[in-house]
């Protein structure tokens, strides 16, 4: 039975604002701070200085205790964590270990070898087709991406998840 799940990663249910988005807001903070750090300076040096240093300080503490803050992209230290069947929204994926695949979506059936490099895998059908996948995290749980968004946008697309 060919069951489609419909699921959507939600901004903000503990999860990592995009990059670009996640930056903005830093760096609209960091402007913002610092226009105010030079009016406070004017009647107080050191609380001007501790208003513009203190963005700083937050983000370099912040990147000690949580890496990848706002960064969506997993830190994979081997294939094993990608083997397996990956299932949801319509696709159902098996990476094996010995880097064949099998991708089953819609109509479609696909089988052929996959890499992956750092959070990208890179699958090849014997079909000669290629496919560009991706992992992500969301909340500590690894995803796979089967079609990602070619930019940074919010909107991941189908999502499928290890069974």
């Amino acid at each position: 039975m060919n069951r489609k799940i419909n699921q959507e990663l939600v901004i903000g249910e503990s999860m990592a604002w995009p990059e670009p988005f996640g930056g903005i807001i830093f760096l609209v903070i960091i402007l913002v701070s610092f226009v105010s750090g030079l009016r406070i300076a004017r009647k107080s040096a050191r609380n001007g200085i501790l208003i513009i240093v203190a963005p700083w300080i937050i983000l370099i503490v912040a990147s000690l205790f949580f890496p990848n803050i706002d960064d969506w992209n997993p830190m994979l230290k081997s294939d094993e964590s990608a083997w397996g069947l990956w299932i949801g929204d319509g696709y159902r994926i098996q990476l094996n270990p010995d880097e064949t695949f099998t991708l089953q979506f819609e109509d479609q059936s696909l089988q052929g070898t996959w890499r992956r490099m750092d959070f990208n895998v890179y699958l090849k059908a014997d079909s000669g087709k290629d496919l560009y996948m991706r992992f992500v995290e969301d909340s500590g749980n690894l995803l796979l991406l089967p079609k990602p968004p070619m930019d940074e946008s919010p909107r991941p697309g189908p999502i499928t998840r290890k069974r």
